[in-house]
């Protein structure tokens, strides 16, 4: 995690020779004054973090572009995957670790490591519990500090605030450093190598960027929306036969830089029934449309898309003689119900990104 990367010692290029932390007792700790936040959902955190701010180091000296994407291991712990641009050497470096719960797992404090069984402490004393929409992590002591975003830029207020708490808890806000995100300074030759993980570009998950169209445009009666809720968005709505209906869906545009993207992951939560995801090389209400299935089975699942297998289909017919969608000309995306089947559904999703394979 972007934010503990202190452990790493020399192991690589990312992290510099700040490693000593792990030859300290003490590594596990958190400050007297202050607390880990409780009540905390591990699925919900998973996924694509930006760093907003941190106190400076030498281990991410000249970093921008700082990124951290958790993922469940098998062994429940979590994969880490930290990225930065390298601005003096105009070239990307990467660094994989591992995080374990430190105690209950509904407590965020963790331990991480990049290398071996040396550890070092990622305590979580900030959190948008609503929406886990930013969070404010800090070490054993005061010299470390990362505040957290799940787009590259945090609301002033919002900002202020974690300041103000850090100031509050003995951390020289003063000293805190905010990385660049903008692409557009980036050397386009570095920015166009491939990484050693994928990169990810994961969509705002605000529900009023999304629009539902169902079969009433074709005299049917299914109704449905997308809504807010903890883990992210819910499709959710009745599905109706009558009157020649029969489906029911929601769509946003797509305003995300997907050049080079290659697949698509969606983590979600179903009913058991087989739900769609739709791109579009448009912004049309009707036409043309990409689509992929995937079956629902009452539990979190996260399911990956090559753009490849995506099938052209017009009103649920399929087209031949297309070409592969690119990612580049995707316009919208959407979640479409379509299968048969009457009644109430519901489908949660925590997160919608395109990936960029190495």
């Amino acid at each position: 995690m972007t934010q503990i990367q202190y452990i790493a010692g020399t192991i690589s290029k990312f992290f510099g020779i700040a490693g000593l932390c792990v030859m300290l007792a003490g590594c596990l700790g958190i400050p007297d004054n202050a607390v880990a936040v409780d009540d905390f959902e591990l699925e919900r955190y998973l996924g694509t973090w930006y760093e907003i701010a941190r106190l400076d180091h030498r281990f991410e000296r000249g970093l921008s572009h700082v990124k951290a994407e958790y993922e469940l291991r098998e062994d429940g712990g979590v994969r880490v995957v930290n990225s930065g641009y390298d601005t003096a050497n105009k070239e990307w470096s990467t660094a994989e670790g591992k995080a374990f719960f430190v105690g209950e797992p509904d407590i965020g404090r963790l331990k991480v490591s990049f290398f071996g069984p040396f550890y070092g402490a990622y305590n979580i004393v900030e959190l948008d519990k609503t929406n886990y929409r930013y969070a404010m992590i800090i070490g054993p002591n005061t010299d470390y500090l990362w505040i957290l975003a799940r787009d590259p830029s945090l609301e002033p207020a919002v900002m202020n605030r974690l300041k103000a708490r850090a100031e509050e808890l003995g951390f020289p806000v003063e000293e805190l450093i905010f990385p660049e995100h903008d692409t557009s300074k980036l050397d386009q030759q570095a920015y166009n190598k491939e990484m050693t993980m994928p990169n990810i570009t994961s969509l705002n998950m605000d529900s009023n960027m999304w629009n539902a169209v169902h079969d009433r445009v074709m005299g049917g009666v299914s109704d449905g929306d997308i809504v807010a809720t903890d883990s992210g968005l819910r499709f959710q709505g009745t599905l109706s036969l009558d009157y020649n209906g029969g489906f029911a869906s929601v769509r946003r545009v797509v305003t995300e830089d997907l050049d080079g993207v290659d697949r698509v992951k969606l983590r979600v939560l179903g009913d058991g029934r087989r739900y769609q995801v739709r791109l579009r090389s448009d912004n049309n209400r009707d036409g043309v449309a990409w689509r992929e299935q995937f079956d629902t089975d009452g539990s979190w699942q996260d399911i990956e898309f090559s753009l490849d297998n995506f099938d052209p289909v017009f009103r649920g017919r399929r087209l031949a003689g297309y070409e592969p969608l690119q990612a580049s000309s995707v316009r919208q995306i959407g979640l479409m119900l379509a299968d048969g089947k009457p009644g109430p559904y519901q489908l949660d999703i925590s997160e919608i990104a395109f990936l960029r394979s190495q």
